[in-house]
């Protein structure tokens, strides 16, 4: 029971911080962007790779400020697991098919984050050059990869774990 009890304690805690990171974020993303996009050079400053001579049209530039705030949409679904799933353990609803649930979404959204952190940022490239398309990998990549395909695993396991608590509770 003491275990149980530091869950809930630690899972309160941590269901306020990503409560306010599910609202910070989307502020913190305008905030930056509108900052940013009114240096007249920003295509060159956020993309090095871009020339001088890099296309300075609203629609590319619109397209590319799009497509960055594309890049959130899978943050902001793994917040909103993350506190959905804080708040199931707040509550001590531990080992259920919804806390399942909720990591399974948490690792597809961190494997949506590392594909479209590979690809975005290529679309955007060409958006502005009109002719260069290059796909970088690193080792976040990788890292984001393993992290949502052994999140992934976990839920999965997670869900056969909890069915297989739920029927012996049928029997007892």
């Amino acid at each position: 029971m003491a275990n149980s009890e530091r869950v809930k304690k630690l899972a309160s805690w941590l269901w306020w911080v990503v409560a306010v990171l599910v609202y910070a974020l989307p502020v913190t993303y305008f905030i930056v962007i509108v900052i940013l996009v009114q240096a007249p050079d920003w295509p060159q400053n956020v993309f090095p790779e871009a020339s001088a001579g890099a296309q300075q049209g609203w629609v590319a530039a619109s397209l590319v400020i799009a497509l960055a705030l594309v890049l959130v949409l899978p943050i902001l679904h793994m917040l909103v697991e993350m506190r959905s799933l804080f708040g199931n353990y707040r509550r001590g609803e531990i080992l259920t098919e919804a806390s399942a649930r909720h990591i399974l979404g948490i690792g597809r959204a961190m494997l949506s984050l590392a594909v479209l952190k590979v690809v975005v940022p290529a679309i955007q490239l060409l958006l502005l050059t009109g002719d260069t398309l290059s796909f970088g990998l690193n080792d976040n990549f990788v890292i984001f990869m393993l992290a949502g395909g052994f999140l992934v695993t976990i839920g999965w396991a997670m869900r056969e774990a909890a069915e297989l608590a739920e029927e012996n509770r049928g029997f007892v």
